[in-house]
């Protein structure tokens, strides 16, 4: 299934734009969750991608702390580039199936 963003999440990163692109990396953050959730990892790991191309350093920390970058990673098959999930994650079950 090939994930395609809603005009709302266009409208998100367009508006995010506008206003001099402070809130863009939360915007690709939200795409990111939102194309796991319809099980495409590859356009999660893209727009988790955009997300930190888009962030500036005093608010890369907290980017990162919401990015579902390790779940897309290894959604996508590359485990040895997957950061370490949290405690959270190794408790429970996997959200992905890693093909």
């Amino acid at each position: 299934m090939r994930f395609q963003r809603a005009p709302a999440a266009e409208a998100a990163l367009e508006i995010a734009a506008t206003l001099g692109g402070f809130h863009e990396d939360n915007s690709y953050v939200a795409v990111a969750n939102a194309a796991l959730a319809v099980g495409d990892a590859q356009a999660a790991k893209t727009a988790c991608d955009a997300a930190l191309r888009h962030t500036y350093p005093l608010k890369e920390l907290f980017t990162r702390s919401l990015l579902p970058m390790a779940e897309a990673t290894m959604g996508c098959g590359d485990l040895v580039a997957a950061p370490p999930l949290g405690r959270r994650h190794r408790c429970g079950r996997s959200r992905l199936a890693i093909r």
